[in-house]
């Protein structure tokens, strides 16, 4: 379709794939060129609307990594003798 506007082209990464395929599911009805579109502007979206979210999480990675030594959570679990608790169900998260 005839337009004044700027054209990119995008090629289909594995990561872009998994994308388009998720938006498949929302918008089964549009072509994937307008999928990538609402997916691009919901995305956009995500940054603006939370700009001092994503500065505070990033100056906060890794800032505590030293807070708990290895094996931290496996001896805190090793309390937890209640039934249902974690310790009978841990044989199934490793």
């Amino acid at each position: 379709m005839p337009t004044t506007l700027q054209r990119i082209q995008v090629s289909v990464t594995p990561d872009v794939a998994k994308a388009l395929a998720r938006a498949q599911a929302m918008w089964p009805d549009l072509p994937a060129s307008q999928q990538l579109v609402k997916l691009s502007v919901a995305g956009a979206g995500t940054f603006s609307t939370r700009p001092a979210r994503h500065q505070v999480l990033a100056e906060l990675r890794g800032k505590y990594a030293d807070a708990y030594p290895p094996g931290y959570l496996d001896d805190l679990r090793d309390g937890w003798d209640w039934p249902g608790s974690p310790v009978e169900l841990r044989k199934d998260w490793r």
